[in-house]
């Protein structure tokens, strides 16, 4: 590409469209790099689930959408100024003695909530003391969710040794997912929690409180493997201590070791860094070490006529899914396909594809084209035909990708921290000179004219310096 620009004269245009193709590049690059990672993070819970053993047990956590009062006759005056409750989803998924997935999830319910890791370091220990109550031969969980701040800190970490000794249940590792690719097993059943409280408004109740919510959670024999209760987070008195923890934003899987923690920037990529409670200790002294999380708990947990859901695999998954055609006609059978780009895998039931589509383990072939790319590889061919100039152009830069993707190295898609770019003094003072033009006369300027007149004035700029060089 830049051999390309450097055969073609240098005028304003050509920087400018240099300029675009270089964001464009940027762009799809790291486009490629969140797929990269979505796909990677994903394996980490997949992986745990491959190998889970009778004794431990995947936790995945969220916090839900808070939900707004909602009653079966509202006047226009109660739609407003309402606020909504928290409520926290912890889905622990197990193998029982058949060697088949069951869950069970534990719905915390609260009027009011801070969403802070404290919040969430209170709700876990009271959900790991009541498995260890409900099931005790758990003796190891895996943590997964979304790196939410409340999630992903430093705090959270520190005490997670804290939360083992006082549960009595060891947490080994704690894996995020990629930023925009957090859907899991909750979303899954706060949908249907949510399906079970709208049957309860449409018999004639309304939901206003926290015992309202838990009701209708519970109504009709509850929900398949629900358990939900009215706690109440005490912090009011309790002091925290901030700490100076570099990069824990580059941090994406952890293992909590019982001489550190070791962390890596992707899963299974490297060995890790490990960090020793004695540099802990050093580096970050008397930080977040609550001798107690305090829980009350307004309504205990209730066990659904189903105490255990059932995950089931993927048994009805349809052979060499590859060779079906997605145009399937009225006396074909209906089959399901998963709507994971590049995901192949096809179901015969509804139910099925649900299942795969949250418990995330998919197949992605490279052979297999969605219609979506076939798309847009009809319209990059478009293009290439307009002049034999571009296409030449357009087969250096294939020729030299492909050079490129022979030497890529390990790590090439982790995240790279982002450097904004400053505006120079004399922009600034452009733009305040602007602002205060339309403060004094009341005639806003245009976003689109500010563009062209800073455009203008660079052209002139860029004349006078070559005027000079000249000279």
């Amino acid at each position: 590409m830049q051999n390309a620009f450097s055969q073609l004269p240098p005028t304003e245009q050509l920087k400018d469209l240099e300029y675009d193709f270089e964001t464009a590049i940027a762009k799809i690059d790291e486009w490629k790099k969140h797929i990269l990672r979505t796909v990677n993070q994903a394996r980490a819970k997949t992986d745990i689930l491959d190998n889970l053993q009778s004794h431990q047990m995947l936790i995945i956590m969220d916090w839900a959408m808070k939900y707004l009062p909602n009653m079966f006759r509202e006047k226009q005056s109660d739609w407003y100024g309402q606020k909504g409750k928290n409520w926290h989803v912890i889905v622990g998924i197990f193998k029982n003695e058949n060697k088949d997935l069951k869950h069970r999830t534990f719905v915390h319910i609260m009027d009011s909530a801070k969403q802070d890791w404290y919040s969430v370091s209170s709700l876990l220990l009271h959900a790991l003391t009541t498995i260890k109550q409900q099931l005790p031969e758990i003796k190891e969980v895996f943590l997964c969710s979304d790196n939410a701040g409340c999630n992903k800190c430093g705090q959270i970490w520190l005490v997670m040794n804290e939360l083992s000794q006082q549960s009595g249940i060891t947490i080994r590792r704690y894996d995020y997912s990629e930023p925009q690719s957090g859907k899991s097993y909750c979303d899954a059943k706060i949908a249907h929690m949510r399906g079970k409280m709208q049957v309860y408004i449409l018999n004639g109740n309304n939901i206003n409180t926290g015992k309202d919510m838990k009701t209708a959670i519970d109504y009709q024999h509850g929900v398949s493997g629900v358990q939900s209760s009215i706690v109440a987070i005490k912090n009011e008195n309790l002091k925290f201590t901030s700490h100076k923890w570099k990069g824990i934003t580059n941090f994406n899987n952890l293992e909590f070791l019982p001489d550190g923690i070791k962390v890596w920037k992707a899963y299974n990529v490297g060995s890790g860094r490990f960090y020793s409670n004695d540099e802990l200790d050093r580096l970050y002294p008397n930080v977040c070490k609550q001798e107690q999380f305090e829980v009350v708990e307004i309504d205990s947990f209730s066990s659904p006529k189903n105490v255990e859901g059932n995950i089931k695999l993927q048994k009805d998954k349809v052979e060499n899914a590859e060779n079906i055609t997605t145009g399937i006609t009225a006396g074909s059978p209906k089959h399901f396909f998963c709507s994971e780009p590049g995901c192949i895998i096809a179901f015969k039931s509804f139910s099925s594809l649900e299942q795969h589509i949250f418990i995330g383990k998919h197949d992605y072939r490279l052979e297999r084209e969605s219609t979506y790319d076939s798309v847009k590889r009809i319209w990059a061919d478009q293009c290439n035909n307009i002049n034999n100039e571009v296409n030449i152009c357009l087969n250096n830069l294939s020729a030299g990708h492909d050079e490129a993707v022979v030497s890529v190295k390990e790590g090439w898609a982790i995240r790279k921290e982002r450097r904004n770019t400053r505006f120079s003094k004399n922009v600034r003072d452009y733009l305040t000179e602007k602002f205060n033009q339309g403060q004094l006369t009341w005639h806003k300027v245009e976003a689109i004219d500010v563009v062209c007149d800073l455009l203008s004035l660079k052209m002139e700029i860029d004349d006078l310096t070559d005027l000079i060089g000249c000279k």
